[in-house]
């Protein structure tokens, strides 16, 4: 049996394994069959993007193998560009600070520890390079 690496597919299938009395069939988990990426409807909520974009269509997205909504729009893409080179350190605690009305001071925080965040921001540009 094949599956994907998302844990309710893992679990959905060992469920349905263990209904057939099949649960000594081998399972193989691929990153390939996750789900796939529907671009600017990430994150919406399903009813206003079935009410916008119509039933059909909408079901298209949703169970077709080809069926795809439009991809990403320019500036999207600029800004997941600009993420693809951070170098965003593992472990580094943020420290926030928040004026009266509780309004963060610092866009993102700064790294509770400066110097450790920094090395380990290095270590984090040189994986996989080597």
């Amino acid at each position: 049996m094949l599956t994907s690496v998302l844990r309710r597919s893992i679990r959905t299938a060992d469920i349905l394994l263990s209904h057939l009395d099949r649960a000594w069939v081998p399972v193989h988990r691929t990153w390939r069959l996750n789900e796939r990426q529907y671009g600017p409807l990430t994150g919406r909520v399903e009813r206003e993007v079935r009410r916008e974009a119509g039933l059909s269509r909408y079901q298209a997205w949703r169970r077709s193998l080809t069926g795809a909504p439009a991809p990403l729009a320019e500036d999207e893409l600029a800004r997941l560009r600009e993420v693809e080179n951070l170098n965003i350190p593992t472990g580094a605690p943020l420290l926030h600070r928040f004026d009266a009305a509780l309004r963060s001071t610092v866009c993102g925080g700064r790294y509770a520890e400066p110097d450790a965040a920094r090395t380990a921001a290095e270590a984090v540009a040189v994986e996989g390079h080597g």
